[in-house]
């Protein structure tokens, strides 16, 4: 299954199999945070099935783990958020930083 937005698709997996989302209808899309990867190169996160370009919009340290928040002008500047949890071994991005967000498509649940 998957999500259409612009010239975009986005591909997941149905989240509420009793209610799936109709085929052409309004769908959203759910994905853990952690489960999102970021990178200051697209080609990092090539084994990706899903890589948007975005620009970080915020950053929060919350002791053991950096938390950003980026919007995807693919995805009309939607806002994701980001959990990385071993900054220490990670490149920090600032606001306004150019940044790749990647995720595989099992990872995002599709919903009516």
């Amino acid at each position: 299954v998957s999500i259409v937005r612009g010239a975009l698709t986005l591909a997941g997996k149905i989240g509420d199999p009793v209610n799936p989302p109709a085929e052409g209808g309004k769908a959203s899309g759910a994905i853990r945070a952690e489960q999102i990867r970021l990178a200051g190169d697209a080609a990092q996160l090539s084994k990706l099935d899903c890589v948007l370009a975005g620009t970080v919009t915020d950053t929060i340290f919350e002791g053991e783990r950096m938390v950003y928040e980026v919007a995807c002008a693919a995805i009309g500047d939607e806002v994701i958020r980001v959990f990385d949890h071993d900054p220490a071994a990670h490149t920090q991005f600032d606001i306004g930083e150019s940044v790749f967000l990647g995720w595989n498509a099992r990872d995002m649940l599709v919903f009516q």
